[in-house]
């Protein structure tokens, strides 16, 4: 663990201790948790934000693109798809966020993106075209897609997501240099089985991740 990593663990602790009911411990926490930010020129975002990657396939999946920025919204990260050239799947999504909420968006990406995958294996044959199984997931995920976007247990236009929003933007401006680049992929969607897929995606629970979505960040515990 490097110098600057190390400092940061300490920093999530004494943050943690900043919220004690001891109002002595609390005070010297900060005044020790400021001392480091300012000896490495960091802010207090720095710590307590994060990326977090997981990998897809090696070239641009549309459905798990549409799926992984849904995902991304609820939990109100910044949603990336980067490409690798150290591993074979070229391909990942690099979320960005508090990091509660990164850990809640990765885990809920791999949980959906396996049930649309075990939908299809399931409802579509092992010899339909490529064209109807993909549009039969593009449907599921619209579905999944719609039904995040129109959830009213969460408060999309709140103070405190566009708050976030803008100290994880600023984190990424600051920390990241992404280019955009345009992906080719064919637009054509089969009617019937999207429609097929889109009924499909009632039975895909989406408890686990709008339970999920109202927990703040985790407190760091070291």
């Amino acid at each position: 663990m490097n110098e600057i990593e190390a400092a940061k663990r300490k920093i999530r602790k004494l943050l943690s201790l900043s919220k004690s009911d001891n109002e002595n411990e609390a005070s010297i926490a900060i005044e020790k948790c400021n001392e480091l930010l300012k000896q490495f020129n960091m802010k207090e975002d720095d710590v307590l934000i994060t990326s977090n990657d997981i990998k897809t396939t090696k070239k641009h999946s549309r459905w798990r693109y549409y799926l992984a920025f849904a995902v991304s919204s609820l939990y109100c990260t910044h949603l990336a798809e980067v490409i690798r050239f150290d591993t074979q799947d070229s391909h990942h999504f690099l979320f960005t966020g508090f990091e509660f909420d990164v850990f809640m968006a990765k885990e809920m990406y791999s949980y959906l993106e396996k049930t649309v995958l075990r939908i299809a294996r399931k409802k579509i044959r092992k010899n339909a075209k490529k064209e109807f199984r993909e549009s039969f997931k593009m449907g599921i995920v619209c579905n999944i897609a719609s039904r995040i976007y129109n959830c009213p247990e969460v408060a999309w236009n709140s103070q405190d997501r566009k708050a976030k929003k803008c100290q994880i933007t600023e984190y990424v401006d600051r920390n990241y240099t992404l280019e955009k680049c345009s992906v080719k992929t064919k637009k054509t969607l089969n009617n019937t089985a999207f429609k097929r897929g889109f009924i499909e995606g009632d039975n895909v629970s989406l408890q686990r991740q709008m339970v999920g979505s109202q927990i703040r960040q985790l407190e760091a515990s070291l």
